[in-house]
């Protein structure tokens, strides 16, 4: 969904300027890492990190796919790898 709206945020605004693309990024990342508290400050502080990677390489690649790809990525190896660590 951060995908979609992040570019009509910026349609809004001047996002043409470096800056205001960042502060765009950064906004969103840290929403993006609070929806995720819920897993603690670690959950918090990663899912951050993948927001601020996921939306800086949407603004340098100017596309959404491989960001697409790079989450399902992510989502599998979490489904893979996950169960291990939340199973005691």
């Amino acid at each position: 969904m951060r995908g979609i709206f992040v570019p009509r945020i910026c349609d809004g605004s001047d996002c043409a300027s470096r800056f205001a693309t960042s502060l765009v990024i950064l906004t969103s990342s840290v929403l993006f890492g609070l929806a995720h508290l819920y897993q603690g400050r670690a959950g918090f502080v990663s899912t951050m990190v993948l927001g601020l990677l996921f939306g800086i390489s949407r603004a340098a690649l100017g596309s959404l796919i491989p960001v697409i790809v790079w989450h399902a990525g992510v989502d599998v190896v979490a489904g893979i790898a996950g169960p291990r660590y939340l199973l005691v």
